[in-house]
Order: structure tokens, then sequence, then C-alpha cells
């Protein structure tokens, strides 16, 4: 697909002789490599689509296209297409244009998969799981290769490759009183997995643990929050009010709260796509703008919001580089690329080692129920284990909690200096002060 940029210059000075005022084009070879069990049972696939959006502007009035024929044939098909919608079209008075960014840049890997390895591994930790107490109901292997293609009438050609590998396991463990929640977790690489023991021995912790199961009652008490805990409450809860389309829409509870310390100082927030080592690494967004690191909360106080350029454009703003694009469905939207909490200096055992009496949430339940405008959530701990005296004693029945995203970062203390990689996310486990556990059971 990458060759399609030879054309792209073609196909925009086309665009403008025919009446265009601006052309954007956005395209996407998107490759997936998957492998699983699925309740013993096993499927494989590799599958790739490829597809490109046009963007065209007369005026103030636009169009687009999708095509998945990235021929310049097919492109030109699809330039017509949006010129004609365009021309169609009603004004839109709050119609900024296409993005007008004119760099130029090309990062370009060759990225391949082996099927064999990644079978090997999903097989080798589903037969170290099984036990005779346990059911296992998925092991999971997905190996992603996204390659994007930008240009516009401004000079912008941008060409960047993107890759990301994720091992999963989920599992219940058989016991006296019943089966346990079920129990998960994941291990996200840039590279290919082909190591699985730390995901294993993970696993293998929990599930011991989980062979004890304990009714969760009411209580106060210090939580520790596992990455994919925060990052549910992150995505549904708080960055909503954070991106620039809430602003404007003057639906973000923050309006008139940036530059106030209104969460606890202990607590840092940040998106970060610049590391080249990371799975989340993304240099450029799908405006075409270059991405950089952005201090969202410094120190409890919440001081960015994030932006893409129609957003940006309709606030006089600069945008700040979050824009993201489906082509197919022509969605655009705004969204962190690598949000991360700032680390501490002490690992998960040292944290749980000083709690007399508390509770480690590995998942929230319902979480994507969150109201985005007030942020308030009333979720499953889901599966959840029963801290006392400094040890994990057992699985947690029926534990819930009624909250808010804002009360939960008031109360964050501290942030271990192990962290977990995640599509879109680079997070520690968080020690959250006094959260009402409430039983359901």
């Amino acid at each position: 697909m990458i060759e399609v940029i030879d054309v792209l210059d073609k196909v925009i000075k086309l665009g403008e002789s025919l009446g265009a005022e601006e052309v954007f084009i956005y395209g996407k070879e998107h490759t997936v490599m998957s492998y699983e069990i699925l309740v013993g049972n096993i499927s494989s696939r590799i599958s790739t689509t490829v597809g490109a959006q046009i963007i065209v502007s007369i005026g103030k009035r636009h169009g687009s296209s999708y095509t998945t024929d990235v021929s310049e044939e097919g492109l030109l098909r699809a330039l017509s297409d949006a010129i004609s919608i365009a021309r169609a079209s009603s004004e839109d008075p709050e119609w900024p244009g296409v993005p007008n960014f004119s760099e130029k840049y090309e990062e370009v890997k060759d990225v391949e998969y082996d099927i064999e390895s990644a079978s090997r591994a999903v097989q080798e930790l589903y037969k170290s799981l099984l036990k005779d107490n346990r059911l296992v109901y998925n092991v999971g292997y997905e190996g992603t290769i996204e390659k994007t293609f930008i240009a516009n009438s401004y000079g912008a050609e941008i060409i960047t490759t993107e890759y990301g590998n994720g091992l999963t396991a989920y599992l219940s463990v058989q016991t006296s009183q019943g089966a346990s929640p079920g129990i998960w977790d994941y291990i996200v690489s840039k590279e290919q997995i082909v190591d699985s023991s730390a995901l294993l021995e993970n696993l293998e912790f929990l599930a011991k643990k989980a062979e004890s199961l304990i009714k969760a009652r009411d209580m106060t008490v210090p939580t520790i929050w596992h990455p994919s805990a925060l990052m549910s409450i992150l995505t549904y809860g708080f960055l909503p009010a954070i991106k620039g389309d809430a602003i404007h829409k003057k639906s973000s509870r923050y309006l008139e709260k940036f530059g106030e310390s209104i969460f606890s100082k202990s607590l840092t927030i940040y998106d970060d796509p610049t590391r080249k080592d990371l799975v989340n690494y993304v240099p450029y967004d799908a405006d075409g703008v270059r991405t950089k690191r952005i201090d969202i909360v410094k120190a409890g106080t919440l001081i960015n919001s994030i932006w893409n350029y129609h957003w940006a454009s309709l606030e006089g703003r600069e945008t700040t580089g979050h824009a993201t694009r489906n082509p197919r469905p022509g969605e655009y939207g705004i969204n962190v690329h690598n949000i991360s909490i700032e680390f501490g200096r002490r690992s998960l055992d040292d944290l749980i080692s000083e709690i007399s009496e508390g509770v480690y949430i590995l998942s929230l339940q319902g979480a994507h129920s969150t109201n985005p405008e007030s942020g308030r959530f009333s979720v499953m701990a889901n599966p959840a284990f029963y801290i006392k005296d400094g040890e994990i004693v057992g699985c947690l029945l029926g534990a819930s909690i009624t909250s808010s995203v804002d009360d939960v970062l008031n109360k964050f203390k501290e942030a271990t200096s192990d962290y977990k990689e995640g599509f879109r996310s680079t997070l520690p486990w968080a020690l959250i002060d006094n959260i009402r556990i409430l039983s359901r059971v």
C-alpha cells in the first residue's frame, strides 16, 4: 500500500483542477494475526483490510468518500465522489477546512508476525494453566500492523507504521463454595511475544488465591487498582471531560477548573506517544500533526485538555495532536495515544505489604456505564481480592463501588514503580485510599 504515496500528489492536483479548494487523504492498511483457544476450540486468522478516505472543501461546503481500492483509479473515483457530494451539500458555517499542515515524514518498518510462534505461545500457556479445579475459558494472541498515509493540499506527505502484540488468558477456579469470578491478565508488547512465563506466574498466583472465596462486606479501606481498572475509569469518566468537543459544547464538568488543584497532589497524568520502545509510539496524529508529551494533570492541578484540528479551530486554539480517524465509517474524533500516570518508587508487593485490610481490584465490571458528564459510576469490583495483614488471602465475591472518578483521583495516594503496557496506555498499579466497598451478596 505504501507505494500509493506516489500518486497522492496527482490525485490532489486533479481535485484542485476540478474545483476543490482543499483535498485531504487519509489511508490505512490494517493487518491482524490472531490465534485463540476458546473453551477448548482453536481458531486462527490472518487478515488485511485496506481503505482510504478523501475529504474535499469547496468554500464552506465539504464532501467525503471512502474506497477500498487505493490504486490511482480507485482514489480518483473516490475524489470524484467527494467533489460531487460537496457540490450537493449545504454550506456549513462552522467548517474550518481540512487540516492545513505541511510536514513530510516517512517511517516505514517491515513487520512480519509468525503465526507458528503465536500458536506455540498460546498452547503452552493454555496447557500450563489447565488444572483439575479450573476452567480455562480463553487464551488468545493478537498481533496488529497498521500502516497509515496522510496527504493534503498543503504539501503534507506522512507515512507511519504502528504495530503491537497482545497475549491474554481468562480462567475460573472451581472451589467447594462454587466457581470463582473470572480471573484474567494480559501482556502487551511492541515485539512478538514468545515468553509467557511472567503472565503464567501472575495468573497462577491469582488462581491459587481464588481457591479461597470470601463474601464481601461493607467497609471503607485502602485499595490497590490494577492498570486495567485505572484505564476503565480514565476512559469512561475522565477523558470525555477533557476532550475539545466536550469543552466546545460546554458539556465538560471541568470547564471552569483548568488551572485549579482539584485532585490529589500526588497525582500526575500525562499522554506521551513519543517513546519508540513502547507499543503506543505514535509520531503523528490522524490530522498529520506531530505528537508530543502533554501533561494533563500536574501534581493534582488540571492543566491541559486535548484537541484535534477541527474542534481546536472552532475554539481559536492550537490542536494538541490528538486526532483519531476510522476511515471506513468516516469517524473523526479525539483520544489519547498513550496515557500514563507518573510512576512511583515502590513495587506492587511493597504497597500490598503495608495494608492491614484492603482490596486489590483487577477489573471493574460495568465501567462503560459511567456518566461521562458527571463522572459518577456504580460498578462491581470483579475480580477483586481481599488483602489482610499485608497479604492477598482470597477472592472477594459481590464487592461493588459507587463513587465518582473525581473522588477516586482525589484519593490517589501512590503509584508503583511497576507498570503495564496496554493499547493507548502505560499505567502503574495505584494505591487509592479510603474507598467505600459495598456488599452485593
